[in-house]
């Protein structure tokens, strides 16, 4: 078997706040945010940062297994990032909190109310739902 050329090179990930390192060939991000697509490259950003939906393992075992660092994970730019973060927030939390999540949505000023109705209308339209469904 022919050796590679390439020698692998260890990125730096932060998971659950630790610092993990993941060998790669190549960079783990590209420069573009995944939900935006704006891009370093063309100079609409200055960074990105990858974005966990999930911590689905424990630190002790992505340190012995980094690659796991990168599971769930998305390459966002900060303003995205923020907005994630928020989302994955509210999603953690269990099925039976829905009761009190939407006790919090009544809180808020009616504007705010219809803003997010129209989210989550537009997010159905988009066809997102039936994805899950299928």
């Amino acid at each position: 078997m022919a050796k590679s050329n390439h020698k692998k090179r260890r990125y730096p990930v932060t998971y659950r706040r630790k610092r993990v390192f993941v060998e790669r060939n190549s960079p783990i991000k590209k420069g573009k945010c995944s939900a935006c697509h704006r891009t370093v490259k063309n100079g609409e950003i200055k960074t990105t940062q990858l974005h966990h939906w999930k911590y689905e393992f424990s630190v002790p075992k992505v340190r012995k297994n980094p690659e796991l660092a990168l599971k769930n994970t998305v390459e966002l730019c900060y303003g995205c990032h923020q907005v994630a973060d928020a989302f994955r927030k509210i999603l953690e939390r269990s099925d039976e909190s829905l009761p009190i999540l939407i006790s919090i949505l009544e809180t808020m000023p009616l504007d705010m109310q219809r803003k997010f109705s129209m989210l989550c209308i537009a997010w159905e339209e988009s066809g997102a739902f039936d994805r899950l469904l299928i």
